[in-house]
């Protein structure tokens, strides 16, 4: 039915090239769209797109943190306070948090 378009980049734009373009302490980005809100469009995508970008993400985030010195399990209070104390203690260590909720933090049935 539809066709698919082109791969969908997941980089995100330089922080940098956004935030200090200034001219007279103005943000020259925020500048040029200050009157263009109003017929701002997005291009129409896909969901299959979507999806696909956040996949790629994913696993490249994966494969990046793979590699673990140590793995916790759970990012409730305890998980988080863990991981914090080992990483202030040992920066040379790779800590890995794996969370089966989509937000850390205890949630309200296990405190």
């Amino acid at each position: 039915m539809f066709a698919e378009s082109s791969p969908v980049s997941t980089t995100l734009p330089n922080k940098k090239s956004l935030n200090d373009v200034t001219i007279n302490g103005k943000n020259k980005v925020l500048e040029d769209f200050a009157d263009k809100w109003e017929s701002f469009k997005f291009a129409p995508i896909r969901e299959s797109q979507v999806s696909r970008a956040m996949t790629r993400r994913y696993f490249q985030d994966l494969d990046t943190y793979a590699e673990s010195d140590i793995v916790i399990i759970g990012a409730g209070s305890c998980g988080l306070s863990t991981a914090y104390m080992l990483g202030k203690a040992r920066p040379d260590l790779k800590i890995a948090i794996i969370e089966a909720s989509v937000s850390p933090g205890q949630s309200p049935s296990t405190s």
